[in-house]
């Protein structure tokens, strides 16, 4: 479903709910689907200005972030979407209604985003302990330390620089 053939005010309606601390990620997955992370990422780097600041092209970031999506599997039952969703609105809820987005810089805000947008890519529903203990390949990778965050990090990375159409750095001034 394309996002243009949802209703209108259930749009609206979204956009406001991002501004409140009851923001329900759950209801907003549930509403939105599979547009839920590309909508919600889009109206967070408008507000920002984002696209403008870093060239970022609109179709680059849905590409970037639909497969980001397809990282959280649907079975695990935190390290999900809702969880990603719900980390972006904390994000955006405390930049606007807090009182430290004044010691930011622009880049940091705009790294807050994309490390939540990948925080937990490809998380399998085990914990680092888990991993380490069984062998898992993981594990034997990075040897053992921090196994999951850095493989979050660097299979994020790798869909951020590696897959076409997918780089929303790729023109990024390198003096902001």
């Amino acid at each position: 479903m394309d996002l243009q053939e949802f209703d209108k005010e259930l749009l609206e309606q979204q956009d406001e709910s991002m501004e409140l601390a009851t923001f329900d990620s759950f209801t907003f997955e549930s509403l939105l689907t599979e547009n839920a992370l590309p909508y919600l990422t889009y109206r967070v780097f408008q507000q920002y200005n984002f696209f403008e600041t870093y060239f970022i092209e609109i179709e680059v970031l849905i590409n970037f972030v639909r497969e980001v999506h397809q990282a959280y599997f649907k079975d695990n039952p935190y390290h999900n979407i809702v969880h990603i969703i719900d980390s972006m609105q904390g994000l955006y809820f405390m930049l606007t209604h807090g009182n430290f987005k004044k010691y930011l810089k622009k880049h940091d805000i705009f790294a807050g985003f994309v490390a939540c947008l990948i925080q937990d890519f490809e998380h399998p529903g085990y914990t680092n302990q888990f991993v380490v203990r069984t062998k898992h390949p993981l594990a034997i990778r990075y040897s053992d330390q921090s196994v999951l965050e850095n493989h979050h990090l660097a299979a994020g990375f790798q869909v951020l620089f590696m897959t076409p159409k997918c780089n929303i750095m790729e023109n990024m001034p390198y003096n902001d």
